[in-house]
């Protein structure tokens, strides 16, 4: 009579140990870069929520401006027909807003701007590029804006509503 021993030999357990070895490293693998995919989407994601927040602020108050105190490629400062002073300034690598010369407040921080190429651009009736505030109709306003190793290029024109018939 042949006995028939139970468990397992040596090979079948080198087979399931390599076979589970290959299973988990595929599961780590994509479970990695699942996690990876996670992290780039929430950082383009709050890129983006905070480029609606900047961009509409941005178009509400420019529209507004009346009166023109400074027109730099770095600085914009305004008096609104409320009477309120707004300056937008690129410094330090932010984007910063100060209302009536308050504490100046950041809009974008330095992590997620790039100053270089990020500016203020004049316009006159003609579209032609201006300088001299008193003829400026419209300003284009250029923020370049990082998220991890991208760069998103934001360009908004903006029409001086109550500067139109200057």
């Amino acid at each position: 009579m042949k006995s028939h021993p139970k468990g397992f030999t040596l090979i079948e357990m080198l087979a399931a140990m390599v076979i589970a070895v290959v299973v988990g490293s595929l599961t780590y693998q994509i479970i990695g870069n699942m996690a990876d995919i996670y992290a780039h989407i929430t950082a383009r994601n709050q890129l983006t929520s905070l480029i609606r927040q900047v961009d509409d602020r941005l178009v509400l108050e420019i529209r507004q401006a009346a009166t023109i105190n400074t027109a730099s490629a770095q600085a914009f400062e305004f008096v609104t027909s409320g009477s309120n002073t707004v300056r937008y300034e690129i410094t330090s690598g932010q984007l910063q807003r100060q209302l009536n010369g308050g504490t100046a407040r950041t809009l974008v921080p330095s992590e997620n701007l790039n100053a270089t190429g990020s500016g203020f651009t004049y316009y006159d009736a003609s579209m032609t590029v201006e300088t001299i505030p008193d003829s400026i109709k419209s300003v284009l306003v250029t923020l370049n804006l990082v998220s991890g190793s991208e760069t998103y290029t934001l360009n908004q024109h903006i029409l001086l509503e109550n500067r139109r018939g200057l």
